[in-house]
Parts: structure tokens; sequence; C-alpha cells
């Protein structure tokens, strides 16, 4: 992941903030299909709620303020965590579209892409809609989030996830990372037992090593 802006910066792809506040930010990249936004949180404790509402706060900032080629390009957003995550933190991040990184879990993003790139042949067809479905509507973008809000107040058709279902969907979502999870990690460990140990060496290399 190269980045073009790291710790400390307060900027998201030359954007700052409309409010005028002196965001931190943690890491971005930056290229034509899409925008990635980092935060790097406690490395021996719990995430508290309020880390994740800040964050969430700082992409809406960001984007309100930021230039119409921005503003237009999807912004995925991610939260890297030493410690795990609590259940509450994992719905607020899954409605909001932010991707969490924890120990013992496959982060979404990687369950999504483990199950197209074969590892669906260790799952039922249910499960593979599961993630079909919902944990591919979890990565989405902050731009799809603000647009299924926006539908759902203005009474436009298609905003399911929003509402009274917004929390049984987000519970849904992270049943089936904390399960068919679970079941992908034993496929990959099993056919595959080298595939994180080589994500790392080419990341390694990619980067230039010490």
């Amino acid at each position: 992941m190269r980045l073009c802006e790291r710790a400390g910066a307060r900027t998201i792809a030359e954007n700052r903030a409309a409010s005028g506040f002196r965001h931190e930010v943690d890491g971005v990249t930056r290229a034509a299909a899409y925008i990635t936004h980092w935060e790097l949180k406690h490395l021996s404790a719990q995430v508290p709620k309020n880390e994740l509402l800040i964050f969430n706060g700082k992409g809406l900032d960001f984007l309100q303020g930021s230039r119409p080629l921005t503003a237009r390009t999807p912004m995925l957003r991610f939260l890297l965590s030493g410690a795990s995550v609590r259940d509450e933190c994992r719905y607020f991040a899954v409605q909001w579209g932010i991707m969490i990184i924890e120990p013992f879990r496959l982060p979404l993003p990687l369950l999504y892409e483990a199950v197209a790139r074969g590892a669906a042949e260790c799952l039922t067809p249910a499960e593979c809609d599961v993630v079909r479905e919902r944990v591919y509507w979890a990565c989405r973008p902050l731009q799809d989030a603000l647009t299924e809000l926006h539908q759902w107040s203005s009474e436009v058709s298609g905003a399911t996830q929003c509402g009274p279902d917004a929390l049984r969907i987000a519970k849904e979502v992270i049943d089936a990372q904390e399960q068919i999870g679970s079941t992908v990690l034993d496929y990959l460990d099993e056919h595959h037992h080298d595939w994180l140990d080589d994500a790392a060496e080419e990341t390694w290399h990619g980067v230039g090593g010490w």
C-alpha cells in the first residue's frame, strides 16, 4: 500500500475538512479508481465507540470539503486495531462501510475475495449468497452509505439497509464474518497454508524491505 499521506497528515487526497478542523490522518492512498482512508488504533486496548464516531465524522468532514473530482472518487475506509473490537462497534462500522481489521477475524474484504477466488467450494450455496450480498455490501465506499441514507430519508425505494432493519442486517454481516470466515480460514490453512506469508513477502519486496 503506497501512502500518499501519512500519520499526522491534515488532508485526504490534498483536500482539507469543510469545518476547518485540523483532523489528524493516519494514512491515505489515492488512485483513479478509489481513495482509501486508514485509522490505526490501540494496540493493547479495545477501541472505544467514540473513536469510530470520530473516524466516521472525519470522513464526512473531508468529503464535504473536497473538490468535485475527489468527491466522485469512491472513498474506502479501514480501521486497524491490535485488539479485538466490541460487537457494537462492528455493527456501527458495517452500517457506515468502515472495514475493521482486527486479530482472529478474517477481514470482510479478504473474506469476499477468498470466496471469489475459490473458497466457495467449502461453503453451501446459502453461505455463498450471504457473502455475495451482505459481505460485499459491507465493503462499500462512504459515498454509497450516504446515498442509501439519502434514499431512505427521501422515501426512495431501494434503501432497504436503513431504518429498523439496519441493526439486524449489520448483525448478519458480523455473524457471517465469524462463522463463514472461520470456515474459509480453515480452507485456506488446508489448501493454501502459505497464503499469508506469500502475501506478506510480496508486499515486503514491493516496499523495499528494511
